[in-house]
């Protein structure tokens, strides 16, 4: 009797584990995403740049390189739910893919040709930093659509995949539905240039409003106190 409950025990401790592993990861998905626009601002000297890539030329190119690439790994580690007969695709699918593309997006940063006079890194302009250039459209092709891929996906777990526990849905769709629309408004400003005037460093602003929509989504579904609270036992 002694043994059974034992063992019980064990198997209801080893379900509990991977729940609270999976809250931590989206707890630090979600605390590094509110924390990255106000980081790349602060880190420039409370300077903004067209995008929140272009602040790769900058001195805040330490936080944008060193948390996209650690949001690309956590996403790659994060498994999720397993996949259901009605879904085409599993969490671990689409946040897998999600966090390739966002280790993409560092390693092919976008160009600053159009920026020129506000980036600074040493050897600026005779050098490129890194991985950067200066005119690369190349390059920035690569980046742009790898971008697009990552808030995108994350916009996708937001909208279909969270609601699937039935708590806090409104709450992931919103979240869903600004990440998509931010997107869809950029490809407008992009393709309308008479609007852009109206619309001062409208990437970075649209692009704030996508990654603190993915973070507030992914900090929900954390269970932040409770999983806070569960680093210290």
């Amino acid at each position: 009797m002694v043994q059974n409950s034992t063992n019980e025990e064990k198997e209801n401790n080893n379900n509990h584990e991977p729940k609270i592993e999976m809250r931590r990861i989206r707890l630090v998905l979600g605390s590094f995403g509110l924390l990255l626009p106000v980081l790349l601002f602060v880190g420039n000297g409370n300077r903004l740049m067209p995008s929140m890539s272009h602040f790769y030329y900058t001195p805040s190119a330490v936080f944008l390189i060193g948390m996209v690439m650690s949001l690309g790994v956590v996403l790659i580690a994060y498994k999720g739910y397993k996949k259901t007969d009605k879904e085409w695709f599993s969490d671990h699918a689409i946040t897998s893919t999600a966090g390739i593309s966002a280790i993409v997006l560092v390693l092919f940063p976008a160009y600053s040709i159009n920026v020129c006079s506000e980036v600074s890194f040493h050897g600026y302009p005779a050098d490129n930093y890194l991985f950067g250039s200066m005119s690369d459209k190349f390059v920035n092709t690569i980046h742009f659509f790898s971008s697009a891929l990552f808030v995108i996906l994350l916009g996708v777990m937001s909208f279909f995949k969270f609601p699937k526990s039935k708590k806090n849905v409104w709450i992931y769709r919103t979240c869903g539905i600004l990440i998509g629309l931010s997107v869809l408004v950029i490809g407008v400003l992009e393709m309308v240039e008479s609007l852009r005037k109206y619309f001062p460093n409208y990437v970075f602003w649209l692009e704030t409003v996508a990654v603190c929509s993915f973070a507030i989504a992914w900090l929900v579904k954390s269970k932040p106190i409770q999983t806070f609270l569960s680093l210290f036992k």
